[in-house]
């Protein structure tokens, strides 16, 4: 079931868990042994490049003219969770 929040912004480190799809090919299966069936968790893990009611998808590598590779695009309602991993710089004791 997927967590209730509001998502990370875009630009940001992320690990994005969702659940897999697989299908099985020319295996013959009982309706009890279909209802048994777990699905697999997957966690993705780069750069928020897009989160919307559709697809969140998230980057491995960025160029240096702000053009992404290593896209994993993953269906919206296939998403556990979306965990924002962006480090956040400590205040320091003189700023306090």
């Amino acid at each position: 079931m997927p967590e209730i929040g509001s998502d990370p912004a875009l630009g940001t480190l992320v690990a994005v868990d969702w659940l897999d799809a697989h299908a099985t090919v020319q295996q013959e299966q009982t309706i009890e042994e279909i209802a048994a069936v777990e699905l697999i968790t997957y966690t993705s893990y780069g750069k928020l490049v897009r989160c919307d009611d559709t697809v969140v998808a998230v980057a491995a590598d960025e160029r240096d003219d702000c053009r992404y590779r290593g896209v994993t695009f993953i269906p919206r309602g296939m998403v556990v969770r979306i965990v924002d991993k962006q480090r956040r710089k400590r205040a320091s004791k003189a700023d306090a």
